[in-house]
């Protein structure tokens, strides 16, 4: 059977064997189980060819191996410990609406609940300020805005200048004594 395609996956760290029994090669690495599989929990040992992309072994370069584990894609330098409460807040990329104007924008400091971002909770199903930081609308000025879709951060490749952090529109920033740019820098 074919590999899925990414765009139907989510991104999961991942422990595989080698199925070839010369070399019993293990070894982790980055991966995409179906997204329906990813959000239900299915365990790795029930997951089949389909479920998730394969990996090579390096060793051997056998191309049907076994995935025996996965957990979600977390890059440790991107959680943020509130000191308020003791959540854990994930950092990720982040699509916005106002409700007020109806401007849409991005923001690559978009702070959303560790356990959601690890559920892979849609935005759609998030509540502010429980599992998000809000952010206000830069042309309005409204704060009755919307998370509507995240997605894992990824750092820059090119040399691209980045646009400056809005703290005076970011709830974190303005309710929290650390602000964006002392965590989760990429």
């Amino acid at each position: 059977m074919s590999n899925p395609s990414k765009r139907d996956c989510k991104r999961a760290l991942a422990s595989w064997s080698c199925a070839n029994d010369d070399c019993a090669n293990k070894w982790t690495g980055l991966t995409w189980i179906l997204i329906e599989k990813y959000r239900n929990r299915i365990p790795a040992q029930e997951l089949v060819n389909g479920d998730y992309i394969q990996q090579k072994c390096k060793r051997c370069d056998n191309e049907n191996n076994e995935l025996t584990e996965y957990k979600p894609f977390v890059i440790e330098k991107l959680i943020y410990v509130d000191e308020v409460g003791g959540n854990k807040w994930y950092r990720v990329f982040g699509e916005w609406d106002c409700s007020n104007c109806e401007k849409g924008w991005t923001s690559s400091y978009t702070w959303i609940s560790l356990q959601k971002y690890e559920d892979d909770i849609p935005a759609s199903n998030l509540n502010s300020p429980a599992d998000y930081f809000g952010q206000d609308c830069k042309d309005c000025d409204n704060a009755d805005t919307k998370l509507v879709n995240y997605r894992h951060l990824f750092r820059r490749r090119n040399n691209k200048r980045k646009r400056p952090h809005l703290s005076n529109l970011c709830e974190k920033c303005k309710n929290r004594q650390a602000k964006c740019q002392q965590h989760g820098s990429y």
